[in-house]
C-alpha cells in the first residue's frame, strides 16, 4: 500500500506484544506504544492536537515511513520517539509555541526515554545472560575454560582502544564494501532554489498565520508595510518621463494600491492570530493587548495613505477604453489654441500634437482646475518654446497658473478666477509646509518675474484649500500683465 510518492509504515493486525498506554503532560494526552525492545511510539494524531503544525501522515510517510507504525485495529499512525523530537524541535523553532515544545520534550525525556534507556540496557544484559546460561546447560563435565559460545562471552565493559584496535585488524572483521549505487547524489542549483522558496513560503506562511510572537509580528509588520512603496519605485518610470510614459505610471500608482491593500490586511491579520495566540497561553495579556491597540493602526494608515481615488478613476477610465486627458484643439474662428479640463497624465503630450500640427497659433485660452504639477510645468515649457502669450476668461487654478505665468503676454478676462495653493496629494490632509515641489513652484513663478511677496501668498494655502487671488494684485505682482479689453491687435 502506498499514498502517491509516500511509502507505506509497517502494519500491525492487533497490539499484542506491545504495551499501550495513555502519557498525561498537563491538559495534553498521549497514547503511546512499547515493543519488546523497549522502543517507543507516539500517536501522530495527539502529537498534531499539541501543536496544529506537526506533519500530516500522509507528509510523514515521505520521509519517516521507517519509524512509523500503523495499527489497522485502532486505525491510527504511531511515530517513533527520536523522530517525534526532531520534527517538533525543527518545526516550532522561531514560533511563540516553542517554550511548550520545550517543556514537553523534557517531560518526555525524564518520564519515558530515560526509563525506556534503562530498560533496554538492562534488556541487553539480560538477554545475553539467557543466551550463557542455555549454553551452559549442553554443556557436560567440568570445564576449566569459561562456559558459553565465544559469541556470548564478549565482555559488557566498552573497548579499550587497544582492544578495539586489535579487533578492526583482525581478519575476522567485516570489511566496508563501496556500492557505487549508495554514492552521495548532488543537489543541482534549481533543488537548492526551489528549497529556499519553500522554506520562504513556509515563513511567509506561518507569519500570516500569527505562529510569531507578538513583538517579532510587529517588527516583520514594518518591513511588509514598506513593500508597497518599494514596488512604487520599482514600477515607475525615471521622473521626466512621466509625461510620455503616463500609461505606465497609472497603471504602477493603481497596482500599488492594491498592493497596499494586501500588504496591511496580512499585517493586521498576521497581529490578530498572534496576539489569540497568545491570549489562549495567557501570558501578559494585558501588555499583550494594549501593544496590539497601540500598532494596529500602522495597517490602516498604509491602506489609507496609498489610495488615490483620482488616480483609480485615471486608471478605470483607461481599462474601459476612455481615458480623456485635458481637451486641447485649435478654434479658427477663435484664431487660437483652447485647453479646458483637468490636467491629467498625457496633458502636456495633447498639447505637443496640436502645436506641432497649428504652428501658426500664438495665443492659448486656459481654463481648468488644475491637475497634476508635472503635467503643467511640461505643457508651460512648451508654451514658453513657442513664445505664445496667455489668456483665461473663467477659472484656473493649481496647476493651471504654471502654464498661465509662461505668456509672454498674460491677459485676464472680466470674469477670470485664478487659484493658488501649495502641492500635495488628493487623500492625504496633513500640512506638513512646504515641499521640494512647492520650493520648484516657487521658482517656476519667480522666472517669470512675479515678485516674492505675492508668491509667499500664493503658496501658503494648503493643498485641501484655495485662494482666489484678486486682479489688482496679480497685475502690481508681474503675475498677469492686462485685462483682456486691453489686449494687443490681432486678438
Amino acid at each position: 500500500m502506498q499514498h502517491g510518492n509516500a511509502r507505506a509504515p509497517a502494519v500491525l493486525k492487533s497490539l499484542d506484544g506491545y504495551h499501550a498506554w495513555t502519557i498525561k503532560h498537563r491538559h495534553w494526552e498521549f497514547d503511546a506504544l512499547e515493543d519488546g525492545a523497549h522502543d517507543v511510539w507516539v500517536s501522530t494524531s495527539d502529537l498534531r492536537r499539541f501543536f496544529d503544525r506537526f506533519p500530516a501522515d500522509d507528509e510523514l510517510k515521505k520521509s519517516f515511513w521507517r519509524t512509523m507504525l500503523y495499527s489497522r485495529e485502532h486505525k491510527t499512525h504511531y511515530l517513533a520517539e527520536h523522530t517525534m523530537r526532531s520534527l517538533l524541535k525543527s518545526r516550532s523553532k522561531h514560533l511563540s509555541f516553542h517554550p511548550e515544545v520545550l517543556k514537553f520534550l523534557d517531560w518526555f525525556d525524564r518520564n519515558i526515554s530515560q526509563v525506556a534507556a534503562r530498560k533496554r540496557a538492562n534488556n541487553h544484559l539480560d538477554s545475553r545472560n539467557a543466551r550463557q546460561q542455555a549454553y551452559a546447560a549442553t554443556v557436560t563435565g567440568p570445564s576449566p575454560l569459561p562456559l558459553g559460545h565465544p559469541g556470548v562471552q564478549d565482555s559488557t565493559l566498552p573497548f579499550t582502544p587497544q582492544e578495539r584496535w586489535a579487533m578492526e585488524n583482525s581478519g575476522e572483521t567485516v570489511r566496508r564494501v563501496y556500492h557505487p549505487e549508495a554514492r552521495r547524489v548532488g543537489v543541482g542549483m534549481g533543488q537548492i532554489v526551489r528549497n529556499a522558496l519553500g522554506q520562504l513560503l513556509a515563513r511567509v506562511a506561518a507569519y500570516c498565520r500569527g505562529e510569531y510572537r507578538l513583538l517579532p509580528t510587529f517588527l516583520l509588520g514594518l518591513l511588509v508595510l514598506m513593500l508597497p512603496a518599494r514596488f512604487l519605485g520599482i514600477s515607475l518610470p525615471a521622473s521626466g518621463e512621466w509625461t510620455t510614459h503616463y500609461h505606465r505610471v497609472i497603471w504602477a500608482f493603481a497596482s500599488t494600491s492594491c498592493v497596499a491593500f494586501l500588504c496591511g490586511l496580512v499585517y493586521v491579520v498576521a497581529l490578530s492570530k498572534s496576539l489569540s495566540r497568545a491570549w489562549r497561553t495567557g501570558a501578559a495579556r494585558v501588555a499583550a493587548l494594549t501593544f496590539y491597540l497601540l500598532v494596529v493602526p500602522a495597517g490602516e494608515l498604509v491602506m489609507s495613505a496609498w489610495y488615490d481615488q483620482d488616480m483609480l478613476s485615471c486608471w478605470w477610465a483607461m481599462i474601459r477604453g476612455n481615458y480623456q486627458p485635458m481637451h486641447i484643439y485649435a478654434d479658427p474662428h477663435l484664431g487660437r489654441i483652447l485647453a479646458s479640463g483637468p490636467m491629467d497624465f498625457g496633458s502636456s503630450e495633447a498639447l505637443a500634437d496640436v502645436l506641432n500640427t497649428n504652428p501658426g497659433y500664438s495665443l492659448i485660452e486656459l481654463e481648468s482646475p488644475g491637475g497634476f504639477v508635472i503635467e503643467g510645468l511640461r505643457m508651460a515649457q512648451l508654451v514658453h518654446d513657442r513664445h505664445m502669450d496667455t489668456v483665461t476668461l473663467d477659472e484656473c487654478a493649481s496647476a493651471c497658473t504654471l502654464v498661465m505665468v509662461t505668456g509672454r503676454d498674460r491677459y485676464l478676462g472680466p470674469e477670470a478666477h485664478m487659484g493658488f495653493h501649495r502641492s500635495g496629494f488628493t487623500h492625504v490632509l496633513e500640512d506638513y509646509g512646504w515641499s521640494q515641489v512647492d520650493y520648484a513652484i516657487a521658482e517656476h513663478y519667480r522666472k517669470y518675474g512675479t515678485q516674492e511677496e505675492f508668491i509667499a501668498r500664493a503658496l501658503k494655502e494648503p493643498m485641501f484649500r484655495i485662494w482666489w487671488a484678486p486682479h489688482d494684485a496679480m497685475y502690481a505682482a508681474g503675475f498677469a500683465s492686462a485685462p483682456w479689453a486691453d489686449r494687443k491687435s490681432g486678438y
